[in-house]
């Protein structure tokens, strides 16, 4: 696994966005996979970004997609308690390895590779992100960005990686302060489990631990999906 200084060290050349955004902040897997793969390997970014990537800016957003959307065609930030989101779930999606498999042209034998450095940047961000003596999930995560896609709406939904990305110290609340600056509605769904917040941040953090020393562990089968999402309360800053 690709270890915890490394990653911390390549994290802190890219410094949280601010809150709300003033200038362009991006992360992406490229960033993440991309300094870990060997030399032969020369994967185009465009594939490598489709595990993960999150760009902010004052002027648009763009989660696990290519195109930026514009503030104006935003309609919806829907979010979900982090603490609901970040789990041990989420860690057992990661060692999943068919949750990053990508094709990469005439390099079949590189995808395991890629999947593999996936699963290592999803962890070493939840430990980065998790991080410090009370680690603390207490915030609200962006789930969907409902926009504008012609005469249709459309929705950006992060997936694994780009959700360990918004579990991030300040990039969530860099996020829902930007759209509320764009006047976007950011409704906040309430939580749907009966988790102490602090216990579950702790649970997360203790499992990644004991992955990260060395601690053999196989991923368990994968519990069912969160329900679908509920009207829920409207952020006001």
């Amino acid at each position: 696994m690709q270890t915890p200084s490394r990653v911390q060290d390549l994290l802190a050349r890219h410094p949280r966005p601010t809150a709300p955004a003033q200038a362009p902040w991006e992360m992406s897997a490229s960033s993440l996979i991309t300094p870990f793969l060997p030399g032969s390997l020369t994967a185009p970014a465009v594939l490598v970004n489709r595990l993960g990537r999150i760009h902010l800016s004052p002027y648009g957003l763009a989660i696990d997609q290519k195109a930026v959307i514009p503030w104006q065609q935003i309609a919806q930030v829907h979010t979900r308690p982090a603490f609901e989101l970040v789990t041990e779930t989420l860690i057992e999606r990661a060692l999943a390895r068919a949750t990053f498999l990508i094709k990469l042209p005439g390099k079949a034998w590189a995808t395991d590779l890629v999947a593999q450095k996936a699963r290592d940047a999803v962890m070493s961000v939840l430990q980065v992100a998790l991080s410090g003596n009370a680690p603390s999930l207490a915030f609200d995560l962006p789930v969907a960005v409902v926009h504008q896609n012609g005469r249709k709406q459309a929705e950006m939904n992060p997936g694994v990686l780009s959700t360990a990305l918004l579990a991030l110290p300040g990039v969530s609340e860099a996020i829902l302060h930007t759209a509320a600056l764009n006047a976007v509605p950011v409704i906040r769904h309430p939580a749907q489990t009966w988790v102490h917040v602090d216990r579950a941040a702790q649970l997360v953090a203790d499992r990644i631990r004991r992955l990260t020393t060395g601690a053999v562990e196989e991923a368990p089968a994968l519990p069912p999906q969160l329900p679908p999402l509920r009207r829920g309360r409207e952020y006001t800053g």
